[in-house]
């Protein structure tokens, strides 16, 4: 499996859900959503603003017409953004920064947007760390709701929390002693609430032992695209544990 090294947190997640999924990631044209541009210009804005305010710029307009065409062609090293999304970038920063929570452990990461290398089990790895700094590391997630329940939902079903511990090691094993992980999270629309998550250490565990069980299989995987890493097995559905039994039913 070398061909596919080094291994990032986005591509060992894909391979958790099926063998099919880590090589269509691997090998599909990437298309990025309007949700990702704006995760990503809200990065760079609140991570980088001297990096944003170079390579952003804002388009008086509708995208189209000959005007359009000659700023586009103006300005193709950059990324273009409408006056709608300049806005909302920066009231998403504003709210941001108008976290008193969110600035405190921020001003404690003065490493942003950082690529970090490491291995594991002879195994190379990288990612791109958004912050990290005075024993603690940080992501920041733009999404669509910041209640506990949701942020909670969140981190389970996309793995987060395994995210957080491949990263803590990276780092560890770069020479940072990082013993806190957080999750600055911001709502994509208005009003953008800000909440801000700390991820136990039990957690923690968690990610890094699920990490190294997808690891492994990994190591053992044939190459070839499978629908799910359990062969070609017919799935029994029943009903679940909580649906009522019929009247007159016995279990």
């Amino acid at each position: 499996m070398k061909q596919f090294y080094p291994l990032s947190f986005s591509s060992l997640s894909r391979f958790a859900e099926s063998p099919l999924s880590f090589l269509h990631y691997k090998t599909a044209d990437f298309e990025q959503t309007p949700a990702m541009k704006l995760g990503t210009l809200v990065h760079r804005k609140v991570l980088e603003p001297a990096e944003y305010a170079q390579t952003v710029v804002v388009f008086e307009g509708r995208r189209s017409g000959p005007q359009w065409r000659e700023f586009a062609a103006e300005n193709v090293s950059r990324d273009i953004v409408t006056t709608t999304e300049h806005n909302k970038i920066e009231a998403i920063a504003d709210s941001i920064a108008g976290s008193l929570l969110a600035c405190d452990i921020l001003d404690q990461c003065p490493h942003r947007e950082r690529e970090v290398k490491w291995t594991r089990d002879g195994v190379p790895h990288r990612g791109f760390v958004d912050a990290f700094g005075s024993g603690c590391v940080v992501d920041l997630k733009v999404t669509v709701n910041v209640s506990a329940k949701d942020i909670q939902r969140m981190v389970y079903d996309r793995r987060y929390y395994m995210q957080a511990a491949m990263y803590m090691d990276g780092l560890n094993q770069n020479g940072h002693d990082v013993k806190h992980a957080y999750i600055i999270a911001v709502q994509s629309a208005a009003p953008h609430h800000v909440r801000v998550c700390h991820l136990p250490s039990h957690y923690l565990v968690r990610g890094h032992d699920e990490w190294g069980q997808h690891l492994e299989r990994f190591k053992d995987w044939d190459g070839k695209g499978h629908h799910s890493h359990d062969g070609d097995e017919i799935t029994t559905i029943d009903a679940p544990a909580w649906a009522p039994i019929p009247a007159g039913m016995t279990t």
